[in-house]
């Protein structure tokens, strides 16, 4: 008989097998045996056998009937069951004997020798902690903010055990049917989730844990390992995660299981738990709500214009709607992402007296903007340019820099104070002829910057969390743009896109990758007829 390490919260599988066929109908049988007299065993879900128990002075006698009547044992027929066992006392050892009975007398026939099992007990994961106050067990909902670094968690497992699990190690998974329910496949979450872990607590650099896509579909994350000692008076081992939710998917909910695993990937203890993704900060150039990247376009007698989007990379927007006239009192027009929080994109205006505003957006086609109102902002320059830089301090509030002065004004999510007087040194973007917002590539907020030469960089701040080197080369040529807009992501990748505008009026598209290696596709052509716009947003 083979009888592996017991963990006391994993199924146990034993396999028995008859040697020598018996004269008569038997029975194939395990007896347990422990001296906690409250021992339970039940088999598997959907084996119907007969079980029995004894419990005496010395603790409890359990038995399994792998085979009925209807069914003959013969000789080296193998017998395999899953078992789960539970005893209050789960330090106590269990024995263990495979047995042939008469099916007639109950008399045995032959058996097995004894085997002794060492139990290993880990309990299930005791809970998640998050600084904000979130902390909950298999029915707590995370929230992931989208674009903030802020999504930190410890994940605590009791591990009381008789028996020291070296190398312990937790997963992090999410089946394909559970992506699927929640709208979302394995690459499309992958690509849009970054998890870093860490063993243990104090802080300390947190290693990017690669996904791993399996071939059914299903999406883990293998955490680093740890030992658990056997009989620790502080039984508790946490480890530090980082989520990091770009805006590549839509928000959404999805159930994934949360696992520890002994070093020989035994399961040992597990629970399910819930993440919530949602909108924060995206530069989703979505003005209509309808989960789709729009563009706006002002004419030369100030009417603007609103293209909504479509997400086809051949044809990415649709016919234009009116959206109103006089909007040639603007000098800039920026579409900073959602400045009041109230999950919808808003757009921020200067006038020629280098007045802020700020036009709240209701989400709908014929009526994209509520009224202006004024925006106060310290430490903000008439001569500013202002540039949408969604969350540059991955906290989840979209926020707005300004190229000239190096400046970045915080996002505070509140309508009636939207950009905080509070403002921070943004990257060197004062030496560029152009810039736009660039979205999330590599994991961290870029902007999209032309140089004198017509070399167009990804340029990110290492203070803001920006990788090395903070300047990524894109390509030259691109001097023969009007007009380089960020465009959200109008293609539908999961990536931020580039619109531009060449001299003779055409708009070409630039899907972005996510990934300075090659952060955009070669350009497709959107249309002619685009020269009769001064200004796109």
């Amino acid at each position: 008989m083979q009888a592996p390490p017991l963990f006391g919260s994993e199924p146990y599988h034993l396999t028995a097998t008859v040697g020598a066929a018996p004269a008569a109908a038997s029975d194939a049988v395990l007896v347990f045996h422990s001296s906690d007299p409250t021992l339970q065993v039940f088999t598997d879900k959907g084996v119907l056998d007969s079980q029995s128990t004894v419990t005496d002075g010395q603790g409890a006698t359990f038995t399994v009937h792998l085979y009925n009547q209807y069914k003959p044992v013969t000789a080296g027929e193998s017998f395999t069951r899953q078992i789960s066992l539970y005893e209050q006392q789960p330090m106590v050892p269990l024995t263990v004997t495979a047995q042939v009975v008469d099916h007639s007398t109950g008399q045995m026939t032959s058996s097995s020798a004894v085997s002794t099992v060492s139990p290993v007990y880990a309990g299930a994961l005791g809970q998640w902690q998050a600084p904000g106050g979130v902390q909950g067990y298999n029915t707590a909902v995370m929230p992931l903010a989208q674009q903030t670094r802020l999504n930190q968690y410890a994940l605590s497992f009791f591990g009381e055990t008789a028996t020291a699990l070296p190398g312990a190690y937790p997963v992090l998974s999410f089946t394909a049917a559970r992506l699927k329910a929640a709208g979302y496949t394995a690459q499309q979450l992958a690509g849009a989730l970054e998890v870093k872990a860490v063993a243990g607590l104090g802080g300390g650099s947190q290693p990017v844990v690669a996904p791993v896509i399996g071939a059914d579909g299903s999406l883990s994350y293998v955490l680093p390992a740890a030992d658990l000692p056997a009989s620790d008076p502080n039984p508790d081992r946490f480890w530090q995660l980082t989520f990091y939710a770009t805006c590549g998917i839509a928000p959404g909910t999805v159930t994934g299981s949360a696992t520890l695993h002994a070093a020989d990937g035994t399961v040992v203890g597990g629970m399910n738990q819930t993440f919530a993704i949602a909108r924060h900060a995206c530069l989703t150039h979505d003005f209509t709500s309808d989960g789709k990247a729009d563009l706006l376009a002002r004419d030369r007698s100030g009417v603007l214009w609103l293209y909504p989007g479509t997400g086809h990379s051949t044809t990415p927007y649709g016919a234009r709607v009116k959206v109103g006239g006089g909007w040639n009192v603007y000098t800039t027009l920026v579409a900073a992402g959602d400045l009041t929080g109230d999950g919808r994109d808003d757009l921020l205006a200067r006038d020629s007296a280098g007045r802020l505003w700020l036009y709240r957006g209701t989400g709908q086609t014929t009526r994209p903007f509520l009224p202006r109102v004024a925006v106060s902002l310290p430490g903000y320059h008439p001569s500013a340019r202002l540039v949408a830089g969604g969350a540059l301090f991955a906290d989840g509030q979209a926020d707005v820099a300004d190229a000239a002065s190096g400046l970045d004004f915080h996002g505070t999510g509140s309508a009636s104070d939207p950009l905080s007087d509070i403002a921070a040194t943004a990257p060197s973007l004062g030496s560029y002829k152009a810039v736009a917002g660039a979205g999330v590539v590599d994991w961290t907020p870029r902007f999209a910057a032309r140089d004198s030469g017509g070399v167009l960089w990804l340029v990110g701040d290492p203070d803001l969390d920006a990788p090395t080197p903070a300047r990524v080369r894109v390509g030259g040529g691109w001097q023969i743009y009007n007009s380089i807009v960020q465009s959200g992501d109008a293609t539908s990748s999961g990536h931020d896109d580039l619109v531009a505008r060449d001299a003779s009026g055409h708009l070409w598209l630039y899907a972005g990758t996510g990934n300075s290696g090659r952060a955009f596709l070669p350009r497709t052509l959107v249309s002619g007829g685009w020269q009769v716009y001064d200004l796109l947003v």
